[in-house]
């Protein structure tokens, strides 16, 4: 007799933790705050610069008859650093929001009665990584809508292809950074550590990218600074086709997502065995 799951139990079971997964971040309130966080980073970066003469005035301590005058950015300059918000405020809260996901049904011992069912640990990570996705699409969309709002009205049009495609390539990095949390939260039990492996990883990765700049236009960690390119017209974005290292890092972000979630797999199974 086959026991073996078929194709159709297995979006069954995918299906039922998935849904498990927005009911807990529902009741954990993280679908509101989550987004909520990232409104307001998109929308304070071009409020905050477009008033940002009257705020210093407004400040005192001037000499009397001081006229201050501050360039005003581009629409697309603006929209890049109201999306780079999201590449380091984001990420972090990102992350302390995602920290505990495999890891606190773990300490809690939920974990145990959900994989008697029984449920394939690969169904399992891919709910786990389907529902930080969601979460993740849902803030950078309402976060960037909001920043987008605020740039045509105080800054000037924003080319709506360059902006599309540049919080798509922050939709895929949020991809990988969910995918290495759910694989950190596999193998580490302390929710303190799997947040200090995580954003000490990207930071590092960061820092290396940054340096690197040149020789490092093909890794993952780049999407966000071929992003602010795309936005600005230095990489001549518009509806052209995409340039070769920008195609080399989706491509590689798109194989790295897989990879890190198979990863986790034995981790996992090592973590469950040991508990």
């Amino acid at each position: 007799m086959n026991t073996q799951p078929t194709v159709p139990m297995l979006m069954t079971q995918f299906l039922v933790l998935y849904r498990k997964e927005l009911l807990e971040m529902r009741r954990s309130y993280k679908w509101l705050w989550v987004p909520l966080v990232f409104i307001l980073l998109g929308a304070t970066q071009p409020i905050s610069t477009y008033y940002m003469p009257e705020i210093l005035q407004a400040s005192g301590g001037l000499p009397e008859g001081t006229v201050i005058q501050i360039p005003t950015p581009s629409a697309g300059e603006m929209m890049a650093k109201t999306l780079s918000q999201f590449s380091s405020i984001g990420i972090l809260v990102f992350v302390l929001a995602s920290m505990g996901v495999v890891a606190a049904e773990r300490a809690s011992g939920a974990i145990h009665m959900v994989m008697l069912k029984p449920v394939p640990v690969r169904s399992y990570l891919l709910a786990k990584w389907a529902g930080l996705m969601s979460l993740a699409l849902t803030a950078l969309t309402t976060g960037s809508a909001a920043g987008w709002y605020y740039t045509e009205v105080l800054i000037g049009h924003v080319d709506p292809v360059a902006a599309l495609r540049s919080i798509g390539l922050y939709v895929l990095w949020f991809g990988v950074i969910a995918a290495f949390t759910v694989l950190a939260s596999s193998g580490l039990r302390s929710l303190g550590a799997i947040a200090f492996v995580v954003i000490g990883t990207l930071a590092l990765l960061s820092v290396v990218t940054g340096l690197l700049a040149g020789r490092m236009q093909w890794s993952p960690t780049a999407l966000t600074g071929h992003a602010a390119k795309w936005l600005t017209g230095a990489a001549g974005a518009g509806g052209g086709a995409i340039a070769h290292p920008v195609l080399v890092s989706i491509l590689l972000a798109l194989a790295l997502i897989p990879l890190l979630m198979e990863a986790a797999v034995p981790l996992f199974q090592r973590k469950l065995g040991s508990s």
